[in-house]
């Protein structure tokens, strides 16, 4: 069941640094009761004017005021914040919950200052570290101590990694190497990190030196705001787990919990007309505005009511996909803002002011971190409780001939059940330990591989130097060739022209009568003597080009070699990486190794699959063809059918037509007849109506 609970937001301002004494900047911000933050503006301070409350209690122009869980002015301590912001997350993580600090605030402001401190001055990471070992020890006193019909014991893993996101790339700060570092998620682990080197530490030495070595290699460097700016966001996660058995009245249990402490220190925000980047750290500034601007828009998703059912866009960045259990998920969470008093400061004071107002109104939904193996077998031994009390009642006849099944038989089973969980519990114990080791031991042979680049190096030097001896020795060589070059080009030019003069004089006299044949194989041979000659001369050239190309090759073979002695003279990461790079192909041959043995047993496998498919095959295949062949008969009967069909047809169609022929043959004779009668009937009127017709005419002109 979870609970949720707000982000808790603490404000933390630093006394004035040495940049903002010398320009003689004023301070503008200060606390009130330990919890609100009051900041006026540069320019009502100007004015002398001081913040005074209205009647309403808003305040006047040029003032706000933020409220916050806590705020620390420039005259807090480490040790006050700690106790305030961090030591209820140990108490939480022992009990099974997740927890998250993150500090956020402009380049320069203290945020390293309050996560990491100093040697003589801690900040809340250290002090974590050894309050959570002292609570360790307090807690395994406790139960090592005798009790009354019980006897428990408890077990801690605790486990780190640490990482940094510089220009949007994850890298591992306690086992740098060339494994691509991916951001998951599981239904169950929720969000981790794939490849991350988590190291088990038994005290907290362990941790200060696995820290102290992942600080050397985070990315820092100076501007103009601050010597030492973190040019990349960093997260410094410590995983403790805890197994605590108990025996009371005869009754084993066991309890697993597992709890992950995210340490996060962002780099600042910056504008880089304050800081005076250029070039890389330009670049470095860009990236960091990125993805502390996508941070802004998953803080204000998450606090915009009316946006509840919208997208959150986690993904957008690393940062926020690293804090996506921080922010609005399964975690303790609480955001240090760190701000500058200075007035030179102001806009960027007040954004962190309104940033942190905001992440305020945040919801996380944390539960405690139970084994799910744990939460069955807790499940399964409650249900064998009540079957135990079901099987030791008294059981009639009737209720025995109803129930098959014992109940005995089913507690047997949930048992046995159990025993297997608590088997995978113990392997998942064991691998995570495994793991770490694993870890641990990749981690050291990265260090020695750091130990054999120092002497590495004085061969590098030695090297660099000889090839620079190479160099001019072949310079000295190329020079020499191109000369001799040179001069058997001029030489072969000259043969080749005495070869041609021949040649032509021979073909101009060749018809003449007093060219007799002896002059002619003079001529001939001579001719022949320089052709000779110029060919030699042309292989000759051709050899001494070869080898001017090749002397020209090796220069430039060695001028790379040279540029690469000087990298690794310059970058340790690339002979890093050289070293790496046989090891890797150490891994890679056992890899490839045990590749080729799965895959031989694969293609066994395949093999034997693909014989029983031929075998399903061919059966398939002979039932195909006793269908086919059972189709070809019925499709020849049906044929046969047809044209039976088609012969009737055609008989019957035959009749018809010899039907319809008679039909029409004696319909057509009677109309003939009946035509030819009425005609001599027409033909006998018309000869009557010409006749009464002239009389007519015969009769009207007598009348005339």
């Amino acid at each position: 069941m979870s609970t949720d609970v707000n982000v808790k937001v603490v404000v933390r301002c630093r006394p004035m640094n040495t940049r903002e004494t010398q320009l003689g900047a004023k301070c503008v911000v200060s606390v009130e009761d330990n919890h609100s933050i009051r900041i006026q503006s540069p320019s009502s301070s100007e004015n002398g004017s001081s913040p005074k409350p209205s009647g309403d209690g808003a305040l006047d122009a040029g003032t706000k005021l933020f409220t916050f869980d806590h705020a620390y002015f420039i005259d807090s301590t480490q040790e006050e914040v700690y106790n305030d912001v961090a030591k209820s997350i140990i108490d939480q993580a022992l009990q099974g919950f997740n927890g998250t600090i993150f500090a956020y605030g402009q380049t320069g402001s203290g945020k390293t200052h309050t996560m990491m401190g100093s040697s003589d001055d801690l900040g809340i990471v250290p002090r974590m570290y050894k309050d959570l070992f002292d609570r360790i020890r307090e807690a395994r006193g406790t139960h090592e101590a005798p009790q009354p019909l019980s006897t428990i014991s408890i077990q801690y893993l605790v486990t780190v990694s640490y990482l940094e996101i510089y220009n949007e790339i994850l890298k591992d700060l306690l086992s740098p190497t060339e494994k691509i570092l991916k951001i998951r998620e599981h239904p169950d682990l929720g969000i981790y990190v794939d490849n991350l080197a988590e190291l088990v530490v038994k005290e907290p030495n362990d941790v200060a030196r696995l820290l102290q070595q992942g600080n050397k290699i985070r990315q820092v460097a100076a501007t103009q705001m601050n010597e030492s700016s973190s040019r990349s966001h960093s997260c410094f996660t410590i995983k403790v787990l805890s197994k605590k058995e108990e025996f009371v009245n005869g009754i084993n249990k066991e309890t697993t919990m597992t709890a992950k402490i995210n340490l996060v220190d962002l780099a600042g925000s910056e504008r880089a007309s304050k800081t005076g980047a250029s070039g890389d750290r330009l670049k470095e500034g860009a990236a960091i505005n990125k993805s502390l601007s996508a941070l802004g828009n998953v803080i204000t998703m998450l606090t915009d009511r009316s946006k509840k059912k919208q997208h959150v866009p986690y993904r957008d960045s690393k940062l926020t996909r690293l804090l996506q259990e921080s922010l609005g998920g399964n975690s303790l969470t609480v955001m240090i803002a760190a701000i500058s008093p200075a007035d030179d400061n102001y806009d960027e004071t007040l954004t962190t002011l309104q940033y942190a107002t905001r992440a305020k109104a945040i919801k996380n939904a944390t539960k405690r971190n139970e084994d799910i193996n744990e939460r069955l077998i807790r499940e399964l031994r409650e249900e064998i409780e009540r079957l135990r009390q079901v099987v030791a009642r008294p059981v009639s006849a009737s209720e025995e001939m109803n129930n098959p099944i014992r109940n005995a038989e089913i507690v047997l089973q949930m048992e046995e059940k159990i025993a297997n969980l608590e088997r995978v519990k113990q392997e998942s114990w064991e691998e995570r330990q495994r793991l770490a080791a694993l870890f641990e031991q990749e981690r050291q042979a990265n260090l020695r591989n750091d130990q054999n680049i120092l002497g590495y190096m004085e061969i590098v030097k030695e090297e660099k130097l000889q090839l620079l001896h190479n160099i001019k020795k072949l310079q000295l060589e190329k020079a020499h060739f191109t000369k001799q070059v040179q001069l058997s080009k001029e030489q072969y030019v000259i043969h080749k022209n005495e070869l041609q003069k021949e040649v032509t004089a021979f073909q101009v006299r060749r018809n003449e009568t007093l060219f007799t044949t002896e002059e002619k194989q003079d001529r001939m041979r001579e001719i022949e003597v320089k052709k000779q000659c110029v060919l030699s001369d042309r292989e000759q050239l051709g050899k001494l080009r070869e080898a001017l190309v090749e002397c020209e090759r090796q220069i430039m073979q060695a001028e790379a070699d040279l540029v690469t002695k000087g990298s690794l003279l310059n970058e340790n990461e690339i002979l890093r990486k050289a070293i790496q790079d046989d090891e890797r192909v150490k891994m890679n041959a056992e890899r490839e190794e045990f590749l080729q043995r799965t895959t031989q047993e694969e293609r066994m496998e395949l093999r034997s699959k693909l014989m029983k498919e031929r075998i399903k095959f061919k059966v398939l295949l002979s039932a195909a063809k006793e269908k086919e062949q059972k189709l070809i008969e019925e499709i020849e009967n049906q044929k046969i059918e047809a044209e039976e069909r088609l012969i009737r047809i055609q008989s019957e169609h035959r009749q018809w037509k010899q039907h319809v022929t008679r039909e029409l043959s004696q319909k057509f004779t009677s109309l003939s007849e009946s035509f030819e009668s009425e005609y001599s009937q027409l033909e006998t009127k018309y000869l009557r109506a010409v006749a009464l017709l002239r009389q007519l005419h015969s009769d009207m002109s007598t009348n005339l």
